[in-house]
């Protein structure tokens, strides 16, 4: 689903259709791993400390395959995640070029 945002920025040209959905992918899931953290913990979640039912839970909250992957899976595709919708959002703010005090 596209946010008004990003359907400005596609039709200036900023991102293409397969960026708006990977940067969409990146919000729910990023919103997942928040709402499954704090219901875990109030405070940074560590994963390294907690049990095997806590690891589960937030494995079937976020990966991409909550049957089949691990711990280290889903650290992986995070990274992956976060790189990605980084590599976008600064090659689009570069196309954007500089913001005024006018246009903000």
């Amino acid at each position: 689903e596209s946010s008004a945002a990003s359907d400005v920025y596609k039709r200036q040209g900023l991102i293409n259709g397969t960026q708006e959905q990977c940067l969409n992918d990146a919000y729910g899931r990023m919103w997942a791993l928040q709402a499954a953290s704090r219901l875990l913990s109030a405070h940074a979640l560590r994963i390294d400390p907690l049990r095997e039912a806590a690891r589960d839970f937030l494995i079937r909250a976020v990966a991409r395959d909550p049957e089949g992957d691990t711990v280290a899976d889903l650290e992986a595709q995070l990274g992956e995640i976060t790189a990605q919708a980084d590599e976008i959002i600064t090659a689009a703010l570069a196309a954007a070029g500089p913001v005024s005090k006018e246009e903000s």
